[in-house]
């Protein structure tokens, strides 16, 4: 169980140092090594990871791929490293022409961040409207098939509609959706999607795509729906978890595969992304000790985003959404829109409490819970919100 400090007093001594109000809220990887982790540290197992010689690793690699149902699994540094193999892993590598596509939303953290992958790659990507619930704008074949014609008469594309089809590699989704919020997929939306794809496939034999999933905060979606985290990915070929978000941990992703293909392959192009890492039993281990009460910990950070969005939504001017997971997004009206960035500079420099800047259609302000954020804390971020807006907003004039 946490605490009445919820784990406050189980941080590090170089956390303890900031002042007790200092709230990062601007990500959920801003979190640091707990006592226990460290501790675990001391006499950890490790080896190589690169030739499959790290016992700690591999245990970590054991529990995620039964967590998630998949046959193999495989850690990599980062989330864009997992993103990148899995962008490579359709990729031919023969390919000249450079033809090849990649389905994915228009705002995923992958095209707006990441975007880098796919030119690495050699993928063209076909950007898909991503609806604010952070869902594919189709619903069914025709919908879908009427975005590939689109695209395809207006980039004026080479080839016959058929071998364009063909050269559709991969589906591309994201579970829970950073920009919409912390946006949880419905539980059967992979079977939808994968249901969709198989019925174009049937109109057409030649599109044939896989499908995979940027699943970096999936264990949200699980908690907050109350399923196996394995029943949110089990349509997917491909599904990868960030373990530096709500675990905590220091460094890694790990990756998970249906086939030994798929994992072999991923395995090859991690060594050539240069992910390759000696003694990664010691960020494994510490991952490993994340895990440990993630339910609660999960439960307690999405406890702790509604109470921020409760109190803040009561302040004239500041519109919140509606709050999912662990992701809280504001976004400013009337005579405080434009003023995101003195918002959130004065919060930091005056209060210690930091957010971000982020956009999808308009610019808002994102707070981002994790175990580190305490429910004392939470409620200091409401007042010191409260004050900088009133601080901020501009005098009505009327008034004299």
């Amino acid at each position: 169980m946490l605490d009445e400090n919820d784990g406050l007093d189980d941080r590090s001594p170089s956390f303890n140092s900031f002042h007790y109000h200092n709230v990062e809220l601007r990500s959920d990887m801003k979190t640091l090594p707990n006592h226990k982790m460290r501790e675990a540290v001391l006499n950890v197992e490790v080896g190589d990871m690169d030739n499959l010689t790290d016992p700690t690793v591999q245990k970590l690699e054991d529990y995620v791929k039964k967590l998630f149902g998949k046959e193999y699994g495989l850690m990599v540094t980062t989330g864009a490293m997992a993103n990148l193999i899995i962008t490579l892993m359709y990729a031919n590598p023969n390919n000249s022409k450079k033809d090849e596509y990649i389905l994915v939303g228009d705002v995923s953290y992958y095209m707006i961040v990441e975007v880098a992958t796919v030119f690495i790659s050699g993928l063209n990507y076909i950007p898909i409207k991503t609806l604010q619930n952070g869902l594919f704008d189709f619903t069914n074949e025709a919908e879908l098939e009427k975005i590939l014609v689109d695209y395809y008469t207006k980039n004026k594309v080479s080839l016959s509609f058929e071998e364009f089809l063909a050269k559709i590699k991969l589906l591309f989704v994201e579970n829970t959706h950073n920009f919409s919020g912390g946006k949880m997929h419905p539980v059967d939306y992979g079977n939808t999607l994968k249901t969709i794809c198989s019925n174009l496939g049937k109109k057409y034999p030649q599109f044939n795509v896989k499908m995979g999933v940027d699943s970096s905060r999936i264990l949200h979606a699980a908690v907050e729906q109350k399923v196996d985290p394995s029943v949110l990915v089990k349509d997917y070929d491909i599904c990868h978890i960030s373990c530096t978000k709500s675990i905590g941990g220091p460094i890694g992703n790990v990756m998970c595969f249906n086939n030994e293909a798929d994992f072999m392959r991923a395995k090859y192009l991690r060594k050539g992304s240069g992910g390759g890492m000696r003694q990664a039993g010691i960020s494994a281990i510490m991952i490993l000790v994340g895990f440990e009460n993630l339910y609660e910990k999960i439960t307690h950070d999405h406890k702790n985003a509604r109470l921020l969005a409760s109190g803040v939504s009561k302040i004239k001017g500041v519109k919140v959404d509606d709050v999912h997971t662990n992701i809280v997004r504001f976004f400013l009206e009337g005579n405080l829109k434009g003023k995101e960035d003195l918002i959130i500079t004065t919060l930091a420099e005056k209060y210690k409490v930091h957010m971000a800047k982020w956009w999808m259609d308009d610019y808002f302000i994102r707070a981002v819970f994790h175990y580190q954020v305490s429910t004392k804390q939470t409620e200091y971020a409401v007042k010191c919100f409260e004050k900088v807006i009133e601080e901020v907003r501009p005098m009505d004039k009327s008034k004299f």
